[in-house]
């Protein structure tokens, strides 16, 4: 998480800039913090994220199954 953070201050608007975001999304899931990963996850989701779609289908996956996953 430490080093998603640390990519992301150093160069927010970089080339890989967008894929750190998502794989931070992907680290707080690991990590076992599923707010923090569907906050991060949600523009992708949403379709926000430039390039529109991008990563779309599997943020929407990973949130539905997070939420699959609490309302057990």
């Amino acid at each position: 998480m430490a080093a998603w953070d640390a990519y992301l201050a150093a160069a927010p608007r970089s080339r890989f800039a967008v894929e750190a975001r998502y794989n931070r999304g992907l680290a707080l899931i690991r990590a076992g913090r599923p707010g923090d990963a569907r906050a991060a996850l949600a523009p992708f989701a949403d379709g926000a994220v430039e390039p529109r779609g991008y990563r779309q289908r599997e943020a929407a996956a990973l949130i539905a199954a997070l939420a699959a996953r609490d309302a057990r």
